[in-house]
């Protein structure tokens, strides 16, 4: 599929944000906050709750500058986008999550991109927000356990596959055109899998002269719990991810659904493993050696699940199931 999009308009983005549970309020208040800031404020700001009609209530009463919508989609986050996306009645959509804080110039750092006629989307850096201080066992390379940039992506601006979409933005004609978010697959709840992955890569199949964009610049900070900065938690969402992407590779292929995972895996992680048993060696971190550890379990635990998943999915099939 090559579809074409509609030409430009009206320059303006307007923000789509998830939410669903209210014991994130004081992070969706800051994010909102965070929005109303902006050097180039947003045309509209979307808030879409998923299955909570008392926090919409709550948000409608506190937030009347914001229209606040029930996701009327399939559940999770990727349904609740969809319900938002919808609604956009301006060139751009931006997404940000009800527990991130966009930087002062967050949207217009994102917006510049779109000088280039061929930009499909782009992506922003999102920036640990500790609630407890970060464990000393915790590699950065493994960062989207929390939904973060992780050490490995791109420092400067460049072409990349997908953005992470707690901090995107995309021409809405054209997400318009790829169906938004594929339906039952992605975030819901604590549960998350690779949704954005899955939409970068359909959008430039669909879009082959267009190219999704690393914007740098454009910061969030992501707000990390302190449950979430646990060995459990990290465990789990190793698990997650490697089931996850073998979904994921059942839709797009393995060619494209790991193209950027085989660069991760064979070079930035081997050469963090190595990094962490050299610094505790020399004396200068007596946490590298964790880090290391680590990684390993992380890499273990997602390529297990994966091979598994797999295996599972192809027995599923040669049994008709």
């Amino acid at each position: 599929m090559n579809l074409t999009p509609p030409p430009a308009t009206d320059g303006q983005a307007t923000v789509v944000v998830c939410a669903y549970s209210e014991d994130r309020w004081e992070g969706l208040l800051s994010c909102i906050a965070s929005l109303r800031r902006q050097t180039r404020p947003p045309a509209k700001v979307i808030v879409v709750v998923d299955r909570n009609p008392a926090l919409l209530h709550r948000i409608r009463s506190a937030l009347p500058d914001v229209l606040a919508l029930d996701n009327d989609a399939f559940p999770g986050a990727g349904g609740a986008r969809n319900t938002g996306l919808a609604k956009v009645e301006t060139e751009f959509v931006a997404f940000l999550d009800d527990d991130a804080e966009a930087s002062r110039r967050w949207l217009e750092d994102h917006l510049e991109a779109y000088d280039d006629p061929r930009t499909a989307g782009t992506g922003g850096a999102l920036e640990p927000a500790w609630e407890t201080k970060r464990p000393g066992w915790f590699p950065p390379e493994f960062d989207w356990v929390v939904g973060c940039t992780y050490e490995g992506m791109p420092t400067r601006g460049g072409t990349i596959r997908n953005a992470i979409s707690a901090n995107m933005t995309a021409r809405t004609s054209i997400l318009r055109g790829v169906g938004g978010f594929r339906p039952d697959f992605g975030k819901v709840g604590s549960v998350s899998l690779p949704e954005d992955t899955d939409l970068g890569i359909r959008v430039l199949k669909a879009f082959p002269s267009h190219h999704w964009r690393y914007r740098p610049t454009a910061t969030a900070l992501h707000r990390v719990p302190s449950q979430r900065a646990t060995l459990a938690y990290f465990c789990r969402r190793c698990r997650h991810e490697g089931v996850g992407k073998a979904q994921l590779v059942s839709y797009v292929g393995a060619a494209e659904g790991l193209s950027s995972e085989r660069e991760y895996t064979h070079r930035v992680l081997p050469r963090a493993v190595a990094r962490g048993i050299r610094e505790f060696a020399l004396g200068r971190d007596i946490d590298g050696l964790l880090r290391s550890a680590t990684i390993l379990l992380g890499f273990a635990l997602t390529a297990s699940s994966y091979v598994a998943a797999r295996g599972l999915a192809a027995i599923r099939a040669a049994w008709n199931w």
